[in-house]
């Protein structure tokens, strides 16, 4: 039997099922000079909020804990807190299956942390911490999750704090955090408008 490996997984960009509008969005927020800080604290870029200044005049972060990437908890997604944490941080895509069988199927128990170097030349890395598990509602960790890697399901959002997500309206949801969905290129995009 011929056996092909998977072919990397595509992205598209969560947003109530119209990731073209998004990505125009974005798009038009880069060249008009408008970003949202914590959609590009996501994907490793400088922002231009929440900065405080040191004595170098550098701009650092003024909160200690890095932002959060939450991730499917569900062991058969594409991508989970098994093999996440090595595509976030250094671009390389391992099967979540792989990935779970190389920890012995056991989930961390903390979030995991990771400077990203992927597409970086340094010197600085953006730090971040991966998790499956979604903060408790009113927690001060909602402040610190900048994206979400999306399932296709909208009872992934149940426990978001934006209005209308747990009826599954992510309009709100998406104007707080950058959402991306991952797919392989052969498969048809899950769930879009269930």
């Amino acid at each position: 039997a011929d056996v092909q490996a998977p072919q990397p997984p595509s992205a598209a960009a969560a947003a109530g099922g119209k990731p073209s509008s998004q990505l125009k969005q974005q798009q038009q927020q880069r060249s008009s000079g408008k970003s949202d800080p914590r959609a590009a604290a996501a994907a490793g870029g400088k922002s231009g909020g929440h900065h405080g200044h040191h004595k170098g005049g550098s701009s650092v972060s003024k909160h200690k804990d890095p932002p959060i990437i939450l991730v499917p908890s569900g062991i058969t997604s594409l991508f989970n807190i098994f093999n996440a944490k090595e595509f976030f941080e250094e671009g390389k895509f391992v099967t979540s299956t792989e990935a779970a069988a190389a920890a012995n199927n056991v989930k961390p128990t903390q979030p995991l942390e990771f400077q990203r170097s992927a597409l970086r030349n340094g010197p600085r890395f953006p730090k971040y911490q991966i998790t499956d598990k979604v903060p408790r509602a009113g927690s001060p960790d909602w402040k610190r999750v900048v994206a979400v890697v999306v399932q296709g399901k909208p009872w992934q959002f149940k426990d978001f704090p934006y209005k209308g997500a747990a009826k599954g309206d992510l309009m709100e949801t998406f104007t707080h955090l950058f959402g991306a969905y991952f797919h392989y290129a052969d498969e048809p995009v899950s769930g879009a408008g269930t």
